[in-house]
């Protein structure tokens, strides 16, 4: 059982690119290289509590995963084949930097805390020897880590700068200031991605897509390569249709007894869909920390639905977390990552993700708060009031 839970967390971690051995013959040396990483993040998110532990601990504690797993990487370097060795030394590294950069925006999401409060020794300094490899660009870890936590660092150094640090940027403002910092700190192909992946982000929350065409008539003129340019378009038809007061786009899933659903099915009431997978940690943690308290508020009402629906591959693997973290609600599986045809539907490009759909079928929030956020509850309740407004 073992060998088989470290092939699943390979495939779905690393995702073995081309010229490597497939996952079948993937050897046990790389298979438990992988493992004992995934494993051993996945255990500090669960044993962590995220509104107390200090900055600089939680950074040395990644830090040490990380080492350790280049250090056993780099001992068994004749064990492994050349372009699995590359590729997952890549990995290791920017997930490194990626953790590192990333620990301020967790504590203030995850554990409620300001930024300003949380911000490790040397953090400002992280910067120091970011490449910009056009060659690394098929390495989809060293995408995720300039697309989004080095932006997301580079906003965070410009409004320190600014004496901004706890400030919450509108979103037009924020998706402006990010273009300027791409513009200026990235090159080559590595900005034309960036530049998409800003616009993709800014298109959750946006609630007019039409705010943000002036700038993206410029990307298109001056930054982006064809391909970029075809995504982009596209995206942004896409989620000019995925928008509150919009028709969500329908679908029938399997739950967990096998039997077809469809939001049809719950016509009239208010639907809190959650986006999840098993070995994504801020989806358990806020299933843990955060679900049940929310449910709490709910549970006289018949007309409110939490909708879970995981992404992942392995239907042990969410069988296993629903029960492990005693999930209440409707589970749905939508296997296929971000790209089985539910998520790509719902644009659903990173999780946790939520939203919330009205009693009129229609979408109530694109860009719904998190489970353990106070203002949550809230916003459930402004949904089954306005539609008894309407009646």
């Amino acid at each position: 059982m073992r060998k088989v839970l470290m092939m699943l967390i390979l495939c779905a971690s690393t995702g073995i690119a081309s010229g490597q051995k497939k996952a079948g013959s993937v050897d046990s040396t790389a298979q438990e290289i992988v493992f004992q990483d995934t494993w051993k993040r996945q255990q500090l998110f669960k044993k962590t509590d995220l509104k107390t532990i200090p900055a600089n601990e939680l950074l040395k504690q990644f830090n040490e995963i990380s080492d350790h797993s280049i250090a056993l990487l780099k001992a068994n370097k004749e064990k492994l084949s050349p372009a699995f060795y590359e590729k997952q030394l890549i990995d290791f590294v920017y997930h490194k930097k990626n953790n590192a950069m990333g620990i301020p925006f967790m504590l203030q999401g995850l554990g409620k805390r300001k930024l300003s409060t949380v911000i490790p020794d040397g953090y400002w300094n992280l910067d120091k020897g970011v490449k910009m490899d056009e060659q690394l660009l098929s390495n989809q870890t060293y995408v995720i880590f300039i697309t989004r936590k080095y932006v997301d660092f580079l906003r965070l150094k410009a409004m320190a700068a600014r004496g901004e640090t706890d400030s919450i940027l509108p979103a037009e403002e924020k998706t402006n200031l990010q273009y300027q910092l791409i513009e200026k700190h990235f090159s080559g192909k590595n900005r034309s991605i960036a530049l998409r992946k800003n616009f993709e982000t800014a298109s959750y929350g946006a609630k007019d897509m039409q705010m943000y065409k002036p700038l993206l008539d410029k990307y298109l003129t001056q930054y982006a390569t064809a391909e970029d340019a075809r995504e982009t378009l596209l995206i942004f038809e896409k989620f000019t249709r995925v928008k509150t007061g919009k028709e969500p786009p329908f679908f029938t899933l399997k739950n967990q007894d096998g039997k077809d659903v469809t939001l049809k099915d719950f016509a009239g009431k208010v639907v809190y869909m959650d986006f999840w997978s098993s070995g994504c940690g801020p989806c358990r943690y806020e299933m843990k920390n955060g679900s049940p308290k929310l449910h709490a508020s709910f549970k006289d009402n018949k007309e409110v639905v939490f909708l879970y629906i995981s992404i992942d591959d392995s239907a042990d693997l969410w069988k296993k977390a629903i029960a492990d973290d005693k999930i209440e609600g409707i589970h749905l599986l939508s296997p296929g990552g971000f790209k089985s045809p539910v998520a790509e539907a719902f644009n659903i490009m990173g999780i946790p993700r939520y939203i919330i759909i009205g009693r009129d079928g229609k979408i109530f929030d694109d860009d719904a708060p998190r489970p353990s956020q106070d203002i949550t509850p809230a916003r459930i309740n402004e949904a089954l009031r306005r539609e008894e407004n309407n009646s």
